[in-house]
């Protein structure tokens, strides 16, 4: 009986340490006024249950009931160092106030607070049922999009190389608007770190963005080069 009990928790303790929970995404930071953020559109508050879609170095995303946004939860374990936290919460605040255009993101909230006394439930990856208060952990909500990857490989499937063209052209258009504005991305290229909301572009992955009076841009062009050459040999025709 030792060892199937032995197995049984072995399997409990993996099972904890995989998916997610609220140890997690709770932040014991104390109260910081640098990430107060100005939230003029309250009703962009989660509500109701979020099912898991996927998971970054700095966050755990949730889909909404109506699928129109990610919910992001900060992954805290990874973020204990102080330094690496300040420029996570500084890119989140930065993201919501001053680039929620090319970010999508319409709420952030980064301090404990008492005034949202609302929960949701959360479906995790494996189907844990977390239920959380949303005061008590830090979160951004973003307009769900598609991501670049997608959209390039949906246009090019059905023939539409110049589509597939106008696309980078404009995400080209938005790094470009985004650091006229001050602000670079110290992340690598990947089809995960932009996407589409209908037509329009928007910076997905915002961990990388930091205030800077100047960074090299980087490399959308070799990522198009290396994954999605045809767009270039079209292109030369």
């Amino acid at each position: 009986m030792i060892f199937p009990l032995l197995l049984l928790l072995l399997s409990l303790h993996f099972s904890h340490s995989r998916g997610v929970n609220l140890e997690k995404i709770t932040s014991h930071a104390t109260f910081n006024k640098e990430w107060e953020v100005s939230n003029p559109l309250p009703h962009y508050i989660p509500s109701g249950t979020l099912t898991y879609l996927d998971r970054g170095a700095q966050c755990y995303a949730f889909l909404s009931e109506d699928q129109r946004y990610v919910v992001k939860f900060f992954r805290m374990k990874n973020l204990k160092n102080a330094k690496r936290l300040s420029e996570v919460f500084s890119a989140a605040k930065d993201a919501c106030e001053i680039l929620s255009e090319e970010t999508g993101v319409v709420y952030a909230h980064l301090n404990r607070t008492k005034e949202i006394k609302r929960e949701v439930l959360l479906i995790g990856r494996r189907g844990e049922k977390v239920r959380v208060s949303l005061d008590e952990v830090p979160f951004i909500v973003q307009v769900r999009a598609e991501p670049l990857g997608h959209y390039l490989e949906r246009h090019i499937e059905k023939g539409d190389l110049e589509g597939a063209r106008r696309a980078i052209i404009l995400v080209e258009k938005l790094i470009r608007t985004r650091e006229e504005k001050g602000f670079f991305d110290l992340d690598v290229v990947k089809s995960s770190n932009y996407g589409f909301i209908g037509e329009r572009p928007m910076q997905i992955d915002i961990g990388g963005i930091v205030r800077s009076a100047g960074c090299p841009m980087k490399d959308l062009d070799g990522w198009v080069r290396r994954h999605y050459p045809q767009l270039f040999e079209e292109k030369l025709l």
